[in-house]
């Protein structure tokens, strides 16, 4: 076996430590497009979000990001806190045809020897929130396109379905046969069988 230089044994880690491999990369999950400005978009965002504390607020950009909400606890890696980002984008180029995507980051406190203490905390990467960015989009794209017929509102019924099958399989966990799962969406894929 040979041996490796030292400089390229110290050159990896280093470069992974200034690119930042140890945290997940930026995604969103989109709301269907609709017509609206980005402004009200936002201001319906703001809306819905009002016990939460804005940090930046971007209206030309279309960005809005939280600050962290932290809940600790005395066991390491159960402590716990969130940052919500909120981005709006446009979909067709010229008109006021805009879609609103959301991300949770998670993060877990590390810290063994006092895990309630919020200046020693030390924060790791825990991903995403899936289902509380769910959540709020689902209430968000309710408020701003209810009329039937259209792509939100057969998006919002998909996740009516979605939300019902995912209770269902809680409530029978312990049971040996599972709720039958929702057709796809058109042009969609199956669902998963657990």
């Amino acid at each position: 076996m040979a041996k490796q230089p030292l400089f390229l044994s110290l050159l990896v880690p280093a470069l992974s430590a200034l690119l930042g491999c140890g945290s997940s990369p930026d995604r969103y999950m989109w709301s269907p497009p609709v017509n609206m400005s980005k402004a009200a978009l936002i201001a319906q965002a703001k809306e819905l979000l009002p016990g939460k504390r804005l940090m930046k607020e971007d209206v030309e950009k279309g960005t809005l990001e939280y600050d962290w909400e932290e809940v600790l606890a005395y066991f390491r890696l159960e402590g716990t806190r969130k940052k919500i980002f909120i981005k709006v984008e446009n979909r067709e180029k010229g008109k006021d045809v805009n879609a609103i995507g959301i991300m949770i980051r998670r993060e877990v406190n590390d810290n063994i020897d006092d895990p309630i203490d919020p200046d020693k905390a030390d924060w790791d990467d825990g991903g995403f929130d899936t289902d509380e960015e769910n959540y709020i989009l689902f209430r968000i794209v309710r408020r701003i396109a209810p009329d039937k017929g259209s792509a939100s509102a057969e998006w919002l019924e998909r996740q009516k379905l979605r939300s019902e099958y995912l209770r269902k399989v809680d409530e029978y966990a312990d049971e040996k046969e599972l709720p039958p799962a929702p057709a796809p969406a058109p042009g969609g894929t199956e669902p998963r069988k657990p």
